[in-house]
């Protein structure tokens, strides 16, 4: 959103008061900051998809999208925390977590 205009700092600027939240697959920033954050990437790395498909064969995509459900689910956590910091008056900081790092951790 940068080449556009749309910086957390280009926004901050215009509108103060507004959530910006965005999601990536492997952060913004760091050597792996351009890979693709697909959810069967995610399953892979994180061997989740082990647990699927025959026992004795190749391992499988599980069915419900996990890593784009969880993704999703934190930034919405993330999001209503900084509401209601911003409530009750209370400073809200940035927030990175990178979703391989918690399904990993799982």
């Amino acid at each position: 959103m940068e080449p556009l205009g749309f910086s957390y700092r280009d926004v901050h600027e215009r509108r103060p008061g507004l959530i910006f939240a965005s999601i990536s697959g492997f952060g913004d920033s760091g050597p792996e900051r351009t890979r693709p954050g697909y959810d069967v990437i995610v399953q892979g790395e994180a061997g989740i998809m082990d647990l699927a498909g025959p026992v004795d064969g190749a391992p499988h995509k599980i069915g419900t999208s996990v890593a784009d459900l969880a993704s999703g689910l934190t930034l919405t956590q993330g999001i209503w925390r900084h509401c209601w910091c911003a409530r009750e008056r209370v400073k809200a900081s940035t927030c990175m977590c990178r979703c391989t790092r918690r399904l990993l951790r799982c």
